[in-house]
């Protein structure tokens, strides 16, 4: 990954450690930490010929371990059209009719991060919108929770979906008052859709990787949970390896897999933990139900905004039962995406049973939950990785889809923090900004970007600064089996860390997000910021 054998010191700076802040050094030989303290202290511990770097009164803290995110799609997004804050469908018609100017041929144009509950027009999109902006080339745009999509006529008569198509087994369409539909299809009913885009070939994977990596490392993330498909086992594990290889690119990567690469692992005797500190197989990624923002979302009651629905199982208990066996089977680690509570109900009576993979069982998101299962939690000892972001988003339109009640007890991190459940950080990238920056903004002050509510939404809560952190440092490491040389800066962990451009313990909360990542360093190697210094 990088040259070895040279001492470095990054002096000059204030370290984050031991529950706050202090002028010090970092001392580090190839991709280790070998000494950590007041400046004279580290200079006299290393030997021989040392490289001298100036931390320029920057706040090191530990590299940022993103719990959840989907690194592919975070690369692939960055190249496609952005619908992030669209407020109405007239604006999501104009981005598509944009890049389809700007982009001469006849290929599918793709793009993400609408939501409905932000449009000006009250309602979903449909294909009649987008064939107003591009009525020959497939055009096919997915929500931001990416749990649903929107796709024009071109791209519905293409993956060969009927007007009058039933719903499959975990999945619905949207459809008018006359039981046609209408072009927006909810998770699995999205497959023949997603089927139908041309694959992307291993050139331009790497492309979305590279993308991907870059966007993180400026954010500060040195090491990632990414939930990967869209190609075959080998073809994903190549990829990550060759880009891996050139240190510029330089991520750690735990990667989270769906069932269809079960068969694949079990006969290359991969399971969780296989691999090397930079890449490594993680867990079986499942899902138990869709979205709150799609209403797909399993609820133990009716959505109040849309009576007699309560989600749907994504994949049933039976199925996913079935799944697990197969998985503890093979000594793996499962995380099941859990948003609403009647999948959480499931999730953990499904995990009842402790696997054999070393490491504790996650369940992803742990967005709406009831009081009792907070303890119910606890006692699972399974981790919650939990997106903080999601709060500056969903606060807008949450009470409307589970009620007043039940959205009390929800985006709890505070409660579950003093139940005793053990938390990780996500972004869930590219559904919110990667940059942990922000999930900590918004786990401390809980308001959205303007600032709003003043004193935060559901203040009692907001969690403080160093539990902030912590999601996304020792928590996240915990959640792979990696406390122990990651996500804090200590004496024989790694190398990952990050230079602020402030010390966060010295600012106003509100001023949080006004953070900037100045340096990221990947195993001694620094990987954003001046690398001529």
């Amino acid at each position: 990954m990088k040259e070895r054998g040279y001492a470095s010191i990054i002096t000059g700076g204030k370290l984050l450690r031991n529950g706050g802040t202090t002028p010090g050094a970092v001392g580090f030989v190839d991709d280790r930490i070998v000494a950590l303290g007041p400046e004279d202290q580290v200079v006299s511990a290393m030997e021989g010929d040392v490289r001298v770097y100036r931390a320029d009164g920057a706040t090191i803290v530990p590299g940022f371990i993103d719990g959840h995110l989907h690194l592919s799609s975070l690369g692939e997004h960055l190249g496609s059209v952005d619908l992030a804050g669209c407020g109405s469908i007239e604006d999501m018609v104009r981005r598509v009719r944009d890049r389809a100017a700007g982009d001469a041929g006849d290929g599918w144009i793709t793009g993400r991060g609408w939501d409905q509950d932000r449009f000006v027009e009250g309602r979903y999109p449909c294909a009649r919108d987008l064939d107003r902006a591009e009525p020959d080339r497939p055009v096919v745009l997915r929500r931001a929770c990416g749990h649903a999509l929107v796709a024009n006529t071109a791209a519905l008569r293409a993956a060969g979906v009927q007007a009058q198509a039933t719903d499959p087994v975990g999945g619905r369409f949207e459809r008018d008052e006359g039981g046609r539909i209408t072009g927006v299809l909810h998770e699995t009913a999205m497959k023949p859709i997603l089927d139908a885009i041309p694959r992307h070939d291993a050139a331009t994977r790497r492309e979305h990787l590279r993308r991907g990596i870059r966007r993180c490392h400026a954010a500060g993330i040195t090491s990632v949970h990414t939930n990967e498909g869209g190609c075959d086992l080998s073809d994903l594990w190549t990829g990550f390896r060759d880009v891996g290889e050139d240190p510029d690119y330089a991520l750690r990567a735990y990667l989270d897999l769906g069932p269809s690469f079960l068969e694949a692992l079990g006969e290359a005797k991969m399971t969780t933990g296989y691999g090397d500190e930079y890449l490594k197989v993680g867990a079986l990624k499942l899902f138990a139900d869709g979205s709150l923002g799609a209403r797909t979302a399993l609820l133990s009651m009716d959505y109040a905004d849309d009576p007699g629905n309560r989600g749907t199982y994504v994949i049933p208990p039976d199925e996913m039962r079935e799944l697990i066996r197969c998985a503890r089977g093979m000594g793996m680690q499962i995380a099941v995406h859990t948003i609403g509570d009647a999948a959480l109900d499931s999730t953990l009576g499904l995990l009842e049973r402790p696997g054999g993979s070393g490491v504790p069982d996650r369940v992803i998101h742990c967005q709406i939950t009831r009081e009792d299962q907070f303890a119910a939690l606890a006692d699972a000892n399974v981790i919650a990785c939990v997106q903080p972001r999601f709060v500056a988003t969903d606060m807008a339109w949450a009470e409307m889809r589970v009620g007043s009640e039940l959205v009390r007890t929800s985006y709890a991190w505070n409660s579950l923090l003093r139940a005793g459940v053990d938390l990780a950080g996500g972004s869930d990238a590219p559904v919110e900004p990667v940059d942990p920056i922000l999930g900590i903004h918004a786990a401390v002050n809980r308001v959205d970007d303007a600032g709003e509510p003043a004193g935060g939404w559901n203040p009692a809560e907001r969690i403080d600064l160093l539990e902030a952190f912590d999601l996304f440092g020792p928590g996240a490491a915990a959640s792979e089996g990696a406390a122990r040389i990651k996500g804090c800066l200590e004496v024989g962990y790694v190398a990952d860390f990050v230079l602020l451009d402030r010390d966060p313990l010295e600012i106003d909360p509100g001023a949080i997000r006004d953070i900037r990542v100045l340096e990221t360093w990947v195993g001694g190697r620094r990987v954003f910021g001046d690398t001529t210094r």
